[in-house]
């Protein structure tokens, strides 16, 4: 009896583990945070903008044109911050001048590479939130 109840233990908590590893694995893994803006640009941006966004990067020597201050976004557009314009250009949808020469890479691409995101989704969030983090460094 004792060896009976012991197999039936064992066939409970077999069946009890295969449940909850088949609800572990229906879970949404495939929806990677995705990271904030602040990490997204001094992962890709500060290299050539540099580290407050004010132009001054490690490689802006070697770049035909020097990069943007991108503190003074808004103010060079009378106080106004184009957020649309702004992800456009990151996207690589708006050329701009000194990136169309291939200095600036299409961040869209990059980053669903780069960053390993599924889908659309997390593209756009990643760049909303260096939109995001370009529109908290703003200065006058």
């Amino acid at each position: 009896m004792y060896a009976l109840l012991s197999g039936r233990s064992m066939i409970l908590s077999a069946a009890f583990l295969l449940a909850f590893v088949l609800v572990l694995s229906n879970c949404n893994t495939s929806e990677k945070k995705v990271a904030s803006g602040e990490e997204l640009f001094q992962s890709y941006c500060a290299i050539c903008h540099g580290t407050n966004g004010a132009g001054n990067g490690a490689m802006t020597e070697h770049l035909k044109l020097p990069p943007a201050d991108l503190t003074k976004i808004a103010a060079r557009r009378g106080g106004n911050f184009p957020d649309e314009q702004i992800y456009q250009i990151i996207d690589g949808r708006v050329p701009v001048a000194g990136h169309g020469t291939g200095d600036m890479p299409i961040w869209g691409q990059t980053l669903k590479e780069s960053e390993q995101l599924k889908n659309e989704k997390q593209v756009r969030q990643s760049i909303n939130n260096l939109v995001g983090y370009l529109k908290s460094i703003q200065q006058q």
